[in-house]
Protein backbone atom coordinates (compact mmCIF):
# COMPACT_ATOMS: atom_id res chain seq x y z
CA UNK A 1 0.00 0.00 0.00
CA UNK A 2 1.08 3.94 -1.07
CA UNK A 3 0.43 6.30 1.80
CA UNK A 4 -0.88 9.17 -0.32
CA UNK A 5 -2.04 12.94 0.44
CA UNK A 6 -5.56 13.65 -0.87
CA UNK A 7 -6.20 17.76 -1.19
CA UNK A 8 -9.72 19.22 -0.80
CA UNK A 9 -9.94 22.89 -2.22
CA UNK A 10 -13.24 24.56 -1.67
CA UNK A 11 -13.68 27.47 -4.30
CA UNK A 12 -16.88 29.67 -3.75
CA UNK A 13 -18.47 30.57 -7.50
CA UNK A 14 -20.65 33.55 -6.68
CA UNK A 15 -19.36 36.73 -4.82
CA UNK A 16 -20.25 38.53 -1.75
CA UNK A 17 -23.10 40.06 -3.76
CA UNK A 18 -24.29 37.09 -4.81
CA UNK A 19 -22.99 37.27 -8.75
CA UNK A 20 -21.10 34.31 -10.27
CA UNK A 21 -17.32 34.43 -10.76
CA UNK A 22 -16.27 33.99 -14.36
CA UNK A 23 -16.48 30.47 -15.50
CA UNK A 24 -13.13 31.10 -16.93
CA UNK A 25 -11.11 32.10 -13.59
CA UNK A 26 -12.43 28.66 -11.67
CA UNK A 27 -11.54 27.07 -14.94
CA UNK A 28 -7.86 28.40 -14.67
CA UNK A 29 -7.78 27.13 -11.28
CA UNK A 30 -8.51 23.71 -12.58
CA UNK A 31 -5.79 23.84 -15.22
CA UNK A 32 -3.35 24.60 -12.94
CA UNK A 33 -4.13 21.74 -10.80
CA UNK A 34 -3.74 19.60 -13.11
CA UNK A 35 -0.45 20.73 -14.01
CA UNK A 36 0.59 20.69 -10.77
CA UNK A 37 -0.45 17.30 -9.91
CA UNK A 38 -1.22 15.69 -13.05
CA UNK A 39 -4.91 15.32 -12.39
CA UNK A 40 -7.77 17.14 -10.70
CA UNK A 41 -11.45 16.05 -9.57
CA UNK A 42 -14.07 18.58 -10.03
CA UNK A 43 -17.26 18.01 -7.86
CA UNK A 44 -19.42 20.54 -9.52
CA UNK A 45 -22.59 19.13 -8.03
CA UNK A 46 -24.20 22.49 -6.36
CA UNK A 47 -22.78 22.83 -2.76
CA UNK A 48 -23.72 25.39 -0.01
CA UNK A 49 -21.81 26.67 2.78
CA UNK A 50 -23.49 28.37 5.55
CA UNK A 51 -21.52 29.81 8.66
CA UNK A 52 -23.05 32.18 11.12
CA UNK A 53 -21.33 35.35 12.62
CA UNK A 54 -23.18 37.64 15.49
CA UNK A 55 -26.83 37.64 14.03
CA UNK A 56 -25.76 37.21 10.24
CA UNK A 57 -25.52 34.01 7.98
CA UNK A 58 -22.97 33.99 5.28
CA UNK A 59 -24.11 31.53 2.33
CA UNK A 60 -21.71 30.69 0.04
CA UNK A 61 -21.71 28.33 -3.00
CA UNK A 62 -18.76 26.33 -3.96
CA UNK A 63 -17.49 23.74 -6.24
CA UNK A 64 -14.61 20.69 -4.87
CA UNK A 65 -11.71 20.39 -6.64
CA UNK A 66 -9.57 17.49 -4.95
CA UNK A 67 -5.87 16.43 -6.07
CA UNK A 68 -3.36 13.48 -4.60
CA UNK A 69 0.24 13.60 -4.06
CA UNK A 70 2.63 11.41 -2.25
CA UNK A 71 4.87 14.88 -1.71
CA UNK A 72 3.20 16.56 1.44
CA UNK A 73 5.66 19.48 1.44
CA UNK A 74 5.54 19.91 -2.54
CA UNK A 75 1.83 19.78 -2.42
CA UNK A 76 1.70 22.31 0.90
CA UNK A 77 3.55 24.54 -1.03
CA UNK A 78 1.88 24.47 -4.60
CA UNK A 79 -1.99 24.81 -2.38
CA UNK A 80 -0.20 27.90 -0.49
CA UNK A 81 0.58 29.24 -3.31
CA UNK A 82 -2.55 28.88 -4.44
CA UNK A 83 -5.07 29.82 -1.78
CA UNK A 84 -3.32 33.30 -1.35
CA UNK A 85 -3.81 33.67 -5.61
CA UNK A 86 -7.36 32.87 -5.10
CA UNK A 87 -7.70 34.83 -2.02
CA UNK A 88 -7.09 37.93 -4.19
CA UNK A 89 -8.12 37.05 -7.39
CA UNK A 90 -11.33 36.47 -5.50
CA UNK A 91 -11.59 38.84 -2.76
CA UNK A 92 -11.60 36.24 -0.29
CA UNK A 93 -10.67 36.67 3.04
CA UNK A 94 -9.95 32.65 3.46
CA UNK A 95 -9.89 29.62 0.95
CA UNK A 96 -10.73 26.22 2.59
CA UNK A 97 -7.87 23.29 2.06
CA UNK A 98 -8.53 20.19 3.41
CA UNK A 99 -5.43 17.86 4.06
CA UNK A 100 -6.18 13.98 5.02
CA UNK A 101 -3.66 11.03 4.93
CA UNK A 102 -5.02 8.09 2.29
CA UNK A 103 -3.58 4.36 1.51
CA UNK A 104 -4.18 3.17 -1.37
CA UNK A 105 -5.40 -0.46 -1.66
Amino acid sequence: MQTQYEYEVYIPTVNEEGDAYPASLLESYKALLVERFGGVTDFRHRSEGLWRVGNTTFRDEIVLYRVLSDDRARARNELRSLQERMRRELKQKEVLVIERQVMSL
